[in-house]
C-alpha cells in the first residue's frame, strides 16, 4: 500500500500499490534506450517501464521532474530511472529524509542493476 500515482499515470502503466520496483520512463523517441536500461536493471531488481510518452512528456508533467526532460526538449533520447520519489516515500524532501529511512538492500540492488545497464549500453555503443 505504499505506492501511489499521479493523476493520469494509469493510462501508461499500473504496477500496483506495492513500492518494490524501479520505474524507467522514456518518451517514444527514447524507446530503445528505455528497453536497454530496463533490461540491465531487471537483472537485479523488479522494473516497470514506459516508453509510450508522446513528444516531450507534457501529457504527464510529473515525468518531467528530472534532468532527462532537458534532453527531450532538444529531441535527444533520455530516460528517468526513479523509485517514484514522493509517490512512495513519505520522507522525500522532508526533515525525516535521512539515511536510516532508506531501504539499503533495495538501493544496493538498484545500483547493481544500473551497473549492468551501463555495461549493456557501452557494449551497444562499441564499434
Amino acid at each position: 500500500g505504499s505506492q501511489t500515482w499521479p493523476p493520469g499515470a494509469e493510462l501508461l502503466l499500473d504496477p500496483g500499490d506495492v513500492g518494490d520496483f524501479l520505474l524507467v520512463v522514456g518518451n517514444q523517441a527514447s524507446a530503445g534506450l528505455t528497453e536497454s536500461v530496463s533490461a540491465g536493471l531487471a537483472t537485479a531488481i523488479r522494473v516497470e517501464s514506459s516508453a509510450a510518452l508522446p513528444g516531450r512528456g507534457w501529457l504527464l508533467p510529473d515525468v518531467r521532474r528530472s534532468d532527462h526532460a532537458r534532453f527531450w526538449d532538444v529531441d535527444l533520447p533520455a530516460v528517468m530511472v526513479t523509485d517514484t520519489a514522493n509517490f512512495r516515500n513519505p520522507h522525500y524532501h522532508q526533515r525525516t529524509d535521512r539515511v536510516d529511512t532508506l531501504d539499503v538492500p533495495f538501493l544496493t540492488a538498484a545500483i547493481r542493476g544500473l551497473e549492468v545497464a551501463v555495461r549493456l549500453l557501452a557494449e551497444e555503443a562499441a564499434p
